[in-house]
């Protein structure tokens, strides 16, 4: 499947350069990494939200080791969010592979929130749409994306 072509047209729109690259099969953010050789840290996983007021879904990105707090994200955005169910995500992402969303909400007309922690990496990887590939990213295309979109400490390690 490779990469979707909403999401390849997006980080063209961005002039956002990245690198494909290939992994075995799996199914968590914290087994790609490790399977993609890739430390967790430098991983970005994409747990999809809804404010139950509004029904509007929420992208958060956090690192792989990392779980949603999701206190935290309430509190940041004023918001009353839920996790959604991994069979609503199919008419959001109808390119994507469920639990292999890409971590660019905007591609998608939705509303994104990234971990201020990911600002500190040089490079980060991010799922590409499949369970077989990731989209790699310097810091420098990062800032471009991240410009203008909420960021806050929305996640702590696991432990």
């Amino acid at each position: 499947m490779g990469i979707p072509r909403t999401v390849d047209n997006y980080l063209d729109q961005a002039k956002v350069s990245y690198d494909l690259v290939d992994h075995p099969l799996t199914l968590r953010a914290r087994e790609t990494a490790l399977s993609a050789r890739v430390s967790p840290r430098r991983m970005a996983k994409a747990v999809v939200l809804r404010d139950r007021r509004s029904q509007r879904p929420i992208v958060a990105v956090l690192p792989a080791d990392s779980h949603l707090e999701l206190r935290w994200l309430r509190d940041e955005m004023g918001l009353d969010l839920a996790f959604v169910e991994e069979s609503e995500l199919e008419p959001l992402f109808p390119d994507c592979r469920p639990g292999a969303i890409p971590p660019f909400g905007e591609a998608y007309n939705l509303t994104t929130i990234w971990d201020q922690s990911l600002v500190n990496q040089p490079d980060l990887y991010f799922e590409a749409g499949d369970h077989e590939h990731l989209i790699h990213m310097g810091q420098a295309g990062l800032s471009r994306i991240l410009r203008g979109q909420p960021h806050a400490i929305i996640s702590s390690r696991e432990h």
